[in-house]
């Protein structure tokens, strides 16, 4: 009860950090906005009239010109050819200098700018472009992100930056010289932000913060989802929950801002574009593995193994073929799991018509999630111009299912509640049987203990010990129930495993059939070697179920046997003679002898189980 208690608290702490830190983060950023009103006409973005201390995107027709790089100075006698920005290359309209992912071209832009805002430090944010550029500004080169060439010379470079410079007039003429030879899509793919030095960096560390709060977000649930199942193993939907949200929550410093390169700016490009992926695989595989958790009789086996199984190939393609090869098959992947996560919506859904529970807040949750995942991919293709916000949409799908663990845990306190009560009741009544039994066990251990009648190897009853009470049972009027025990190919364990581990062996076998006589009013004890006996009062057991009892417990111990002929784990044969107090009187020999040919027996028929013979038969 205690357990449920704290995790209940732990996660309303979760839930409240994460919703304070998310509030704080949108109030921040809504103090810096960006503004987007004006848009750049044939090559040039007129701000002359705009508030020069917030951060504008150069989107608009910039000046272009494919597979061709050129340097400042060549343009002059160019003719003016336009293509918009941001956009793939290999997407954009035929008039517009459509050309093939892996080429190359040049961009320019000119910015006006208000009256007196020479001499002023500007920047830009730079997205991804793949896979590198070289940047003049008014014919001055300012950055070199990579080295731009042919197949053989290109090499790539950070994928984010911001980039400072200063201007002495009015009017700034951008220039980029990009690259690409390594990834399905070419071109300024994203925005470019532009703006006072101040205001860029400040923009930028913005983006920067909120994918860290986010990234973190999914860190700390995950760790308390890994943390559930450590501690309830039985139950593997907070396993695959928690490495859905840790594969995401990692692969979040790889995407947007890629802040991992903030910590690590040389990570090598092909590793960390493979790991992205990879991360991405994972994810996909845990989603599949949760919903099939979540809602086993919605989700087909055969829709959750051909995920897997699509996705495992693409994990192996990430890991065996080029950076060039696996970014070709994203898009393929990207449909795939576009697939996926609409089939996980019809799951939701199925779940909610059946009204299974939880599933009003999850389809709530994996709308929000499908709806940003579509935008994604559209906008990663070149068909929308929008930001990511697949991970905004899983923070919401996570805060959903976490309110769903928290009504669980709330209903598994109140259920803990009432059977507690339960067993105080049932307590309450035993408690006068349980002193009775009790008294007469401790009576008879004191017995046992002053006589010495104890086994040496195993600390349970020996044989003379056994013989004296099997006598006094017999002669009373509960009747006899005697089971003579032999461990199932001992002689093979003891050659196999040694017989320090034999007499250990001796001990579990003994300790576990003394609990179980003990329950019945009895005793156990060693008869021999390997053997062991048990009685009971014929009138307080029930022989079938106290032999089955007897076997199962052996078994469930799960010793291992590699050598044995019946069973990988150590079992026992069971031989029983029962002599109830009605029947003609008869000799403890006898009752030993019935139940030794019924043990002879219970081994002829295949060993690991018991043989039943009535003494009034014989």
């Amino acid at each position: 009860m205690k357990l449920y208690a704290l995790r209940g608290y732990m996660l309303l702490l979760i839930l409240v950090l994460n919703i304070t830190l998310l509030a704080g983060t949108v109030s921040a950023a809504n103090r810096y906005p960006i503004k987007s009103s004006q848009t750049a006409v044939n090559g040039v973005l007129d701000l002359t009239q705009n508030d020069m201390n917030q951060t504008y995107p150069l989107d608009g027709e910039w000046r272009w010109y494919p597979n061709e790089l050129l340097v400042p100075g060549q343009l002059e006698n160019k003719p003016i050819m336009t293509t918009k920005v941001p956009g793939n290359w290999n997407l954009a309209p035929a008039d517009a200098g459509r050309i093939e992912p892996y080429g190359s071209g040049t961009y320019q832009l000119d910015i006006l700018l208000p009256e007196h805002s020479s001499g002023q430090m500007w920047a830009i944010h730079v997205p991804t472009i793949y896979s590198a550029y070289t940047f003049w500004v008014n014919g001055r080169l300012v950055e070199q992100n990579g080295v731009t060439g042919d197949t053989q010379t290109e090499q790539p470079g950070r994928p984010t930056k911001v980039i400072s410079f200063a201007s002495d007039s009015d009017r700034i003429q951008l220039m980029f010289q990009v690259t690409n030879h390594i990834y399905r899509s070419g071109g300024i793919t994203s925005s470019i932000h532009f703006g006072k030095s101040e205001s860029v960096y400040r923009f930028s560390n913005m983006r920067i913060s909120t994918e860290l709060f986010l990234t973190g977000g999914l860190i700390m649930m995950s760790v308390y989802h890994l943390g559930l199942y450590v501690l309830r193993r039985k139950d593997r939907t907070p396993l695959y929950f928690g490495m859905y949200c840790l594969t995401l929550g990692i692969r979040g410093l790889f995407t947007g801002e890629r802040a991992i390169y903030d910590f690590n700016a040389g990570l090598n490009w092909a590793f960390a574009l493979r790991f992205e992926y990879i991360l991405l695989c994972i994810s996909v595989i845990a989603l599949a593995l949760f919903v099939k958790s979540v809602f086993p009789k919605e989700i087909h086996w055969v829709g959750a193994g051909t995920i897997i199984a699509l996705t495992s190939f693409y994990i192996a393609l990430c890991l065996m073929a080029s950076p060039e090869v696996v970014s070709r098959y994203l898009l393929y992947f990207q449909y795939m799991m576009l697939i996926a996560v609409l089939y996980a919506l019809y799951v939701f859904f199925m779940a909610i018509k059946r009204k299974r529970e939880g599933a009003i807040i999850s389809g709530i949750g994996i709308t929000c999630f499908v709806m940003t995942v579509i935008n994604d991919i559209l906008s990663s293709q070149g068909f929308i111009e929008t930001e990511f916000y697949a991970t905004h949409g899983l923070y919401v799908f996570i805060i959903c299912q976490s309110f769903i663990l928290a009504i669980s845990f709330s209903r598994a306190l109140t259920s803990s509640e009432e059977l507690t009560q339960k067993l105080l009741v049932m307590n309450s009544s035993l408690e006068e049987i349980v002193q009775e039994r009790t008294q007469e066990l401790k009576e008879s251990n004191q017995a046992l203990l002053v006589q010495s009648l104890l086994d040496g190897l195993t600390g349970i009853a020996n044989r003379r010990c056994f013989n004296d009470n099997a006598h006094e049972m017999l002669q009373g009027k509960e009747g006899l129930c005697l089971l003579l025990m032999d461990i199932d190919h001992f002689k093979k364990y003891n050659d196999t495993y040694g017989h320090f581990k034999g007499d250990e062996c001796l001990r579990k076998v003994a300790k576990a059939l003394q609990a179980e006589a003990f329950k019945a009013g009895g005793i156990a004890a060693r008869y021999g070697g390997e053997e062991f006996a048990v009685i009971a009062p014929a009138d307080q057991v029930i022989p079938k179920q106290f032999a089955e009892q007897l076997v199962g417990c052996i078994k469930k111990l799960q010793l291992p046997h590699s050598a044995s002929e019946t069973e990988a784990v150590v079992t026992i044969s069971c031989g029983v003679a029962v002599r109830k107090a009605s029947d003609d009187p008869v000799s403890i020999d006898t009752v030993i002898q019935i139940a030794d040919q019924a043990l002879y027996t219970a081994k002829a028929l295949g060993r690991n189980r018991y043989y039943i013979a009535s003494v009034e038969e014989r």
